[in-house]
């Protein structure tokens, strides 16, 4: 509805119009194949959310809100970064795929894994070293402090899969640039197939604490399986993706996001010994931890070879400037 207006403006009309134009049947035939491949990619996405669901709550409530909860944060991120960088590739990548451009197809990939490395690597590490403090802050209070804890190092366990994730939703937007839905839906259902083993395995095996946890770590774990799939299947069909420069500047951002997030860390330990292990312990540990390990990790970044932050800073430079 927000939309109108604006559509409105543009020249457009809205008009109701339930059968196709006969010079329009053979795209409503490719729009109905390619609705169907997105209707069983949900499908296997809400079989894969009912195990992992029905498994919590045979844990208990306790662990089901834990789990829930973790779940949430952890696609914060993704969904202010990883959504904003997509929604400004997609346009770029459907026109080039449309004009059978495949090499700038390519480059937009690169570019928008290279970008969600940057973004979300850092974040990465400051779940890792910050999550129990940060959901101590929010979550003590309407839970317990145990409660609130073990959805943080349940979030920090996970932290690893989300630069996967956001990769595989990468992925998946190239396939979908080409017309090609039925890929993405089958990358879904190996990604649901190997949390569902997972975490019917560590149901079994793990209890406690762990096994909570494990329904994180389980979830992360199939998007790595995603992203590797998503790879192998994009090689296939382009050939190399020339990936090696954004292995390389991911682990520059890796290392340096590793210095900030055991500097963080580190504040954390501190906070504990000096404060103790309650909310306000936590909270400090939080602001402090996090602007240490920014300056940490924003240093050790500025003297690696990041051509990618160098830009970003210089945008932000001429920013303030103007």
């Amino acid at each position: 509805l927000v939309l109108i207006p604006a559509l409105r403006r543009t020249g457009f009309r809205w008009e109701w119009r339930f059968r196709a134009m006969p010079n329009e049947k053979g795209r409503m035939k490719e729009a109905s194949t390619l609705v169907g491949w997105v209707l069983g990619y949900v499908v296997a996405s809400q079989i894969g959310v009912s195990v992992i669901l029905k498994v919590a709550l045979n844990l208990g409530h306790g662990p089901y809100t834990e789990f829930t909860n973790a779940d949430l944060l952890f696609q914060v991120p993704y969904g202010v970064l990883g959504v904003s960088l997509l929604t400004g590739l997609m346009p770029r990548m459907s026109r080039a795929a449309a004009r059978g451009e495949h090499s700038a197809v390519i480059s937009d990939l690169a570019l928008g894994s290279r970008l969600s490395a940057l973004g979300l690597l850092p974040i990465t590490a400051g779940l890792i070293a910050l999550g129990p403090s940060f959901t101590l802050v929010i979550f003590q209070g309407r839970t317990t402090q145990a409660e609130a804890r073990l959805i943080g190092t349940s979030l920090a366990f996970a932290a690893f899969g989300l630069l996967p994730f956001a990769l595989v939703m990468l992925q998946l937007r190239v396939f979908y640039a080409m017309r090609d839905a039925r890929t993405p839906t089958l990358i879904n259902i190996a990604m649901v197939a190997t949390k569902v083993v997972l975490v019917v395995i560590s149901s079994q095996v793990l209890h406690g604490d762990a096994a909570v946890e494990a329904l994180n770590v389980s979830t992360s774990l199939s998007y790595v399986v995603g992203a590797v799939a998503g790879h192998y299947l994009l090689s296939k069909r382009f050939g190399r993706l020339g990936f090696r420069p954004v292995v390389l500047m991911a682990g520059r951002v890796a290392a340096a996001a590793a210095a900030g997030g055991a500097a963080a860390y580190l504040v954390v330990l501190g906070a504990h010994q000096v404060i103790g292990t309650g909310r306000t312990a936590a909270a400090a540990a939080l602001v402090v931890g996090a602007a240490f390990g920014l300056a940490v990790f924003v240093g050790v970044a500025s003297r690696l070879d990041i051509p990618e932050l160098q830009q970003l800073t210089e945008a932000i430079r001429r920013r303030r400037a103007g």
